[in-house]
């Protein structure tokens, strides 16, 4: 993967940039399914949650719930 203007040369995947970001992801799922089992905290249902490599910051965007999805009304 690299930026548009960046050479192939630059790119993420030959700095070794894609590895440690996607490490991140992982452990934090990791995380949460630890929390969970232990009964430590909640799931954040209805939340998608991204990762900004860049800036090492979390974005939480809340999914409205679907009337007719059966899953979403439980």
């Amino acid at each position: 993967m690299h930026a548009l203007d960046a050479t192939p040369e630059a790119s993420c995947l030959s700095h070794g940039i894609l590895g440690p970001v996607v490490a991140i992801a992982g452990t934090y799922q990791a995380l949460l399914a630890i929390n969970f089992i232990t009964h430590r905290h909640a799931l954040p249902w209805g939340m998608l949650m991204q990762f900004c490599g860049r800036s090492l910051t979390w974005k939480h965007l809340r999914l409205p719930q679907a009337a007719d999805c059966p899953i979403c009304q439980e």
